[in-house]
């Protein structure tokens, strides 16, 4: 029995509340309670699977006495998420052209078919991507954070 349990019960006892008034005090309590653990579950939720912001791109030579620079890319996934929306909206000519410049990179998608489910699809399945290329000339790192 908590604390405030306690005092609800002595004040009734002690006549200084009547029976309605003490479970009407008592069922706040608990609605209260029940709210508190549900914040701190969702709270632990949020935070443990916090949302990733950025999409990150690493590119490290491994010779660097070569004059090869570092590069260190980080993109707001909401500059991403806007990206997706405005290829939506291209006029025909220009998303069959962009298409088809995705699709000699091998990237098989209709910017012009984007939709929200399918622009949440992408999304969340950057946040689970992390591509690491390693060969002789530099490493590559592409993950979200």
């Amino acid at each position: 029995m908590s604390e405030e349990h306690r005092r609800i019960m002595k004040m009734f006892a002690e006549k200084k509340i009547s029976l309605d008034e003490a479970e009407r005090l008592l069922e706040a309590i608990s609605e209260s309670s029940r709210e508190s653990e549900s914040r701190t579950e969702s709270t632990a939720k949020t935070t443990s699977k916090s949302e990733p912001k950025y999409l990150r791109i690493e590119i490290e030579p491994k010779d660097s006495g070569r004059g090869r620079d570092r590069v260190n890319i980080k993109v707001p996934l909401l500059l991403v998420k806007a990206g997706m929306k405005l290829g939506s909206i291209l006029p025909g000519e220009a998303g069959e052209k962009i298409n088809s410049a995705l699709g000699k990179k091998g990237i098989n998608i209709d910017v012009r078919s984007l939709n929200p489910d399918s622009l949440n699809e992408v999304l969340n399945a950057l946040k689970e991507m992390s591509i690491d290329v390693d060969d002789e000339k530099e490493k590559v790192r592409i993950y979200c954070e």
